[in-house]
């Protein structure tokens, strides 16, 4: 299974925080996710 989280931002806020909990749990049980942000570092990203 892909999946794909989609968020505003990669690190600001609850929601991003909960994003990358989510990211890296999904992670340690093999499953294939990537994170879509608008607003980090760089003005769009997709995070493996």
């Amino acid at each position: 299974m892909k999946i794909l989280i989609v968020n505003t931002s990669e690190r600001a806020g609850g929601a991003a925080i909960a994003a990358n909990r989510l990211m890296h749990a999904l992670k340690a049980e093999s499953v294939e996710v990537s994170m879509l942000t608008r607003r980090n570092n760089f003005q769009f990203s997709i995070l493996n």
